[in-house]
């Protein structure tokens, strides 16, 4: 039976909808599944601190936008929970039928407690979906079958921070999402499988996110069921040229609703 670690953000509105895709479509049946999802706006840092990292590069439109997003994904998880919708991309994961799955608080990955707790559990592959946090090489060297990160991103373009911000706020004509290998980089590891789509009628920052949700999905689906396999993935190599974009800017929101986008409609959760 392989042992699958996730690694993943708690309360993020696109690892639930990621999540609960792959359970969904029982990419992780027969397998022993735990989930270690992490608290906090930034790795390392209080909330207060994250906040206030955020208001100082971002300023207050953005992060007020962003919470707003952020409260209305937890209010819509808890209500398609009472209604029982459980095929709304805002269901909670673990409550899907076939959701075999164990999860807890993940530490600071850096930290000796995480690194020795992932150690003892000996995983044959760790995936990482929407995690916030740097993986240490102690960490990302274990799996005898790979250690994984899903970016919603066309690598090697935009690497880092919310790319699919700034795809728009840049007024990109491609977006994408990259399945690769984890290394001592930041989204620097070699290419396991890549979709790029148009942004083509794609105004709304969270309809984007969505998009490379989905298409992010079935590569997951695809990657995990040739290790199940035994499939040893093609690599293609990462070039060292691209891009790395670290927090949106006071600067780069404006520009942002300057191309006519926008975060999210009200419409994109209570339709869903």
């Amino acid at each position: 039976m392989m042992h699958t670690i996730i690694l993943t953000s708690a309360d993020h509105c696109y690892a639930n909808a990621l999540l609960g895709l792959l359970i969904r479509g029982r990419v992780f049946e027969g397998q022993r599944v735990l989930v270690m999802e992490q608290y906090g706006l930034m790795p390392g840092k209080t909330k207060l601190e994250g906040l206030v990292r955020y208001l100082g590069v971002s300023g207050v439109a953005y992060v007020c936008w962003q919470i707003a997003k952020q409260n209305l994904f937890v209010f819509m998880r808890f209500l398609r929970a009472i209604q029982g919708k459980q095929r709304s991309v805002y269901y909670p994961y673990w409550k899907l039928p076939g959701a075999t799955l164990k999860r807890m608080i993940c530490p600071r990955l850096s930290s000796p407690e995480a690194i020795a707790f992932i150690k003892k559990q000996k995983p044959d592959l760790i995936l990482s979906l929407f995690s916030k946090d740097v993986i240490p090489k102690e960490i990302f060297s274990l799996p005898s079958r790979g250690c994984v990160n899903l970016h919603p991103a066309p690598l090697p373009l935009y690497r880092g921070i919310s790319p699919t911000f700034w795809i728009l706020a840049r007024g990109e004509i491609t977006a994408g999402v990259t399945l690769h290998m984890v290394d001592k980089g930041l989204d620097t590891g070699a290419i396991i499988a890549q979709r790029l789509f148009s942004t083509k009628g794609f105004t709304d920052e969270h309809a984007l996110y969505m998009q490379a949700t989905r298409y992010g999905a079935r590569l997951v689906e695809d990657f995990v069921k040739g290790a199940l396999n035994g499939k040893r993935p093609r690599l293609t190599p990462n070039p060292a040229q691209g891009s790395y974009f670290r927090l949106p800017t006071r600067e780069a929101v404006r520009d942002f609703f300057a191309r006519g986008a926008r975060f999210f409609a009200w419409r994109d959760f209570f339709y869903q």
